[in-house]
């Protein structure tokens, strides 16, 4: 089984949002206050069996790995990780990239920060960009 799979059946989503708010149980649902905006009537739901939550307040939804990305400000990968150490799921070890690797992925950030400049100097500084 891959890791990601492995993570993703061991890992409950109602254990992981009631880090965030308190839910409580309403047939096969478990709704609670929104942890990603204010409100005062519930409008967060969280699906037990799919393992997927929605908020019809503001939209927000996904499943695990969003949730805990969303709320802990973490990419994929870091997501993957903090769930795999709370539940105990032993990640291969990262591979070794190659020095050409290495070398290609250093060019493609530096084309990245260079169009960055480009793009926000164009937003800042022409008449397309003040529209």
């Amino acid at each position: 089984m891959e890791p990601i799979d492995q993570v993703r059946q061991t890992a409950n989503i109602i254990e992981i949002a009631s880090q965030y708010t308190s839910l409580i149980k309403k047939g096969n649902k478990h709704v609670g206050l929104c942890p990603f905006h204010s409100e005062k009537t519930p409008s967060f739901t969280i699906d037990e069996d799919k393992q997927l939550y929605h908020c019809f307040g503001c939209g927000a939804g996904g499943d695990i790995f969003t949730l805990v990305m969303e709320k802990e400000k973490l990419s994929f990968p870091e997501a993957l990780r903090y769930l795999a150490e709370k539940y105990n799921i032993k990640l291969p070890e990262k591979r070794k990239r190659s020095p050409r690797h290495l070398k290609l992925e250093e060019k493609i950030y530096s084309i990245n920060e260079k169009s960055l400049a480009f793009f926000v100097q164009n937003l800042h500084n022409t008449k397309e960009g003040e529209k």
